[in-house]
């Protein structure tokens, strides 16, 4: 499959990846993974809002190799992508072939292709075109006074149908995504009451999706439910960084839409639009020419005494205007005053990713406007000419941008980037080639409008230049390199003794140099970055690290903080704590990418760092985690006394409970073996000749049970975000077990509500009135 070659999609290949892998090697083992013990100090796996773990796309990886598995996982979303498109242009009364114009649009447009490199989004965004099909789909058979309840009986299927994608887009894990079209399926809402002069049609839709979102939160209840849970105790929880100064669009980035690549190509340090947006994927959205030249014609094809007719163009301009406004960001004060007083935006960062609704309101009218054009309904001259002159002022642009690349970046407000003149060079020459394809688009559209060459040829043969087209452009995006040398990560002679060691942790100084691999597209960097610990890379390695991906823990993040702080003595406490016994080094990373660095990894050991398991004697009580924090940055923290909480984990609950066991008789007799370990579930015997505290350096997280000889036993809270249990005198068997609160109870309500669903989806089709 492609040639036997993947594509160097940063974060796919260094968190999603090995997350995929992780999964299904538990599965295979007749295990489900709802802890993952490989990242940070451990965390929950089900839990992670970007985890992907109930995705049943992800079945993939059960039946491939890891390589096919991700380019199948690629492909086959940018086909439900586009068959998304299709299916919603033909509710909007398109013919088929102005639809399928949309469609590769959609499917083969930068904005979908950029998201290969975040799976969560690119999976999450392509269901939506399928989504507002349905949608569609329900308003088209909607009578003029509409009874809401009746409607949506009358069109359960639909109903079902909708509550499925809901959680089927739910699954594929980018809770953000859900937010950003719902303000379009409002839009739509709204314009389609406002046209119809009927309050009927809004209550209906609107039912239809309170009805069918209702049904697929408690389909998603497995998950919803261990995600809420987990936002309290994260980063998340707080205060946390907007970055709306760096991924805030500005209006000279509009450009974009006819020059793609004007302020640079994805990579660093030669950032896209380095002033502005933080990253060029999250603010790609580049549709094609053919479908930016027949846009304009959408109005055209109004007809007074049909208002339906005008609904879907309506809305679509209402979700282009209103996604560009919300993804200027900080240079408007909408998007501010939004992020502080509306409910759940106060969570997002990176406004420029609201323009998904400019790439799906581009689409709408992309299918309408070819439609109108073929039918020959809105070919009006002055629009014609108003087009040519926009292709000639386009043109003149290009020739600029081509002969003195440099106004590149200055045309964008990017005055401090410090692009190469490489890029800069290769900027300016694909303007040129975009206003190319724009000027072919233009002379398509004017046969299309002017000519009697056969209609259906004319739109297949503009689907062919829109695919041709966004090739040529979004091929641009992600390097392919072959499988072989990018996804194969043996473990390498230097870290044998860490993939060895299942009692500790390692960490690497190249951890999150992620964000830098597409400098250098060459297979050997990614290699390279895999063995250094990029990522979360080593977790198919069986290696546990101390670095974390995605959603952090709070108390992890703050413990993170002292080992990157000044203070070396708290760097390297927080170190021993974390377990981490192996310290990755080498080249500084800006020299390894940049430059001619040599590549060798140094392994450094840590004799001080805490073992995964321990026996201690003599612990300090603290009277909750604000203590222990205190006496941790203060100094008053030796690991041979550990601090204890009396907060607890008794069943999975939290509790509180009183630490008996102080100042015991040490022993060196004392012996303590790993007898199993799965990721949820770990069995140890213990023999001492006192009370001891067993130290499990693991994040204490609800969930946990832990049991000496058969009997549930507390998990105290120790060293501020970790775990212990005090156990007797003599030899004994403890166990610890991972199992998500709620889970059972959460997973039959959502089997019920699966068979609802179903039940409606394949009822019998009621006659229509």
């Amino acid at each position: 499959m492609l040639g036997g070659k993947i594509f160097l999609a940063r974060d796919a290949l260094q968190d999603f990846l090995p997350a995929r892998l992780f999964e299904a090697k538990s599965l295979l083992s007749g295990e489900f993974p709802f802890w993952n013990p490989y990242l940070g100090g451990g965390k929950p796996f089900i839990a992670e809002p970007q985890s992907q773990a109930l995705y049943p796309v992800n079945i993939l990886f059960l039946l491939f190799k890891p390589a096919v598995a991700l380019n199948l996982y690629w492909l086959v979303h940018l086909y439900i992508g586009g068959l998304g498109a299709w299916f919603f242009c033909r509710q909007i009364k398109v013919s088929s072939s102005a639809a399928c114009l949309a469609a590769i649009s959609f499917m083969l447009g930068v904005w979908l292709l950029a998201q290969l490199e975040f799976p969560n989004n690119g999976a999450a965004g392509a269901w939506i075109p399928l989504i507002f099909g349905v949608l569609a789909r329900f308003h088209a058979a909607l009578p003029v006074a509409p009874r809401p309840f009746a409607e949506c009986w009358r069109q359960r299927r639909l109903v079902g149908a909708l509550s499925i994608l809901f959680a089927v887009q739910f699954f594929a894990n980018f809770p953000e995504f859900i937010i950003y079209p719902c303000v379009g399926y409002a839009l739509y809402i709204g314009v389609a009451a406002v046209m119809g002069k009927s309050w009927r049609v809004a209550a209906t839709l609107t039912l239809l999706f309170m009805v069918s979102g209702a049904l697929a939160l408690l389909m998603t209840l497995p998950e919803t439910l261990s995600t809420a849970e987990l936002v309290p105790y994260s980063e998340r929880a707080g205060a946390f960084d907007t970055r709306f100064n760096m991924a805030s669009m500005s209006l000279t980035h509009l450009l974009s839409a006819i020059f793609p690549f004007i302020g640079g190509f994805p990579g660093f340090p030669d950032k896209h639009w380095e002033a502005g947006l933080f990253e060029f994927w999250i603010g790609a959205f580049y549709a094609g020419a053919v479908p930016l030249m027949v846009m304009p014609f959408a109005f055209g094809r109004w007809s007074q005494k049909k208002v339906g007719e005008k609904i879907p163009a309506l809305a679509a301009g209402a979700m282009i205007l209103v996604g560009i406004a919300l993804a200027l960001g900080e240079n408007t004060p909408l998007y501010p005053w939004l992020h502080a007083h509306a409910p759940l935006l106060g969570h997002f960062r990176f406004p420029a990713k609201f323009l998904i609704l400019v790439v799906l309101g581009a689409l709408m009218l992309a299918a309408l406007g070819a439609d109108a054009l073929a039918k020959k309904r809105a070919a009006s001259l002055p629009l014609l000419v108003t087009l040519g002159c926009v292709v000639a002022v386009s043109g003149l642009l290009a020739l600029i941008l081509w002969l003195e690349p440099a106004w590149c970046v200055d045309l964008t407000g990017a005055a401090g980037a410090q692009g190469s003149p490489l890029m800069l060079e290769r900027a300016g020459k694909f303007a040129m080639v975009a206003w190319l394809f724009l000027a072919l688009a233009f002379v398509w559209v004017l046969a299309l409008a002017k000519t009697k060459i056969n209609t259906a040829a004319l739109l297949g043969a503009g689907a062919l230049l829109t695919f041709i087209n966004l090739l040529v452009i979004s091929r641009q995006l992600h390097p392919a390199a072959p499988a072989a040398d990018t996804l194969t990560l043996a473990v390498p002679p230097a870290l044998e003794r860490v993939a060895a060691d299942r009692d500790y942790r390692a960490v690497s100084v190249y951890a999150g140099v992620q964000q830098y691999l597409y400098a250098d597209p060459r297979p050997e960097i990614y290699r390279w970055a895999g063995h250094a610990g990029s990522g979360g890379m080593w977790a198919q390695l069986g290696i546990r690290q101390q670095y974390s991906a995605l959603l952090k823990l709070q108390k992890y993040h703050q413990l993170t903080a002292l080992i990157y702080g000044d203070n070396a003595a708290l760097s390297n406490q927080a170190l021993d704590l974390f377990g981490v016994k192996w310290l990755i080094v080498g080249e500084p990373w800006q020299r390894i990418l940049w430059g001619n660095a040599g590549r060798d990894l140094k392994i450094a050991e840590r004799p001080t760092a805490l073992p995964r398991f321990k026996l201690y004697a003599a612990p300090t009580p603290v009277a909750d985690d604000g203590e222990a924090w205190r006496r941790i940055i203060s100094g008053q923290f030796t690991p041979d006394a550990p601090l204890v909480e009396p907060v607890c984990l008794r069943d999975g609950d939290i509790t509180t409970v009183p630490l008996t066991m102080i100042n015991a008789a040490p022993a060196d007799a004392d012996k303590l073996n790993v007898v199993a370990e799965t990721s949820n579930k770990i069995t140890l015997q213990t023999e001492t000749l006192g009370a001891r505290l067993l130290w499990f350096g693991d994040t204490w997280y609800p969930g946990w049970r832990a049991a000496v000889d058969g009997r549930a036993t507390p998990i105290h809270r120790v060293n501020y975000m970790f775990m212990g249990v005090e156990i007797p005198a003599g030899k004994h068997t403890v166990a610890f077990k991972f199992y998500p609160r709620h889970f059972t109870v959460s997973l039959s309500v959502a089997l019920v509500a699966l068979g609802v669903s179903l039940t409606l989806l394949l009822a019998r089709k009621n006659k229509s009135r």
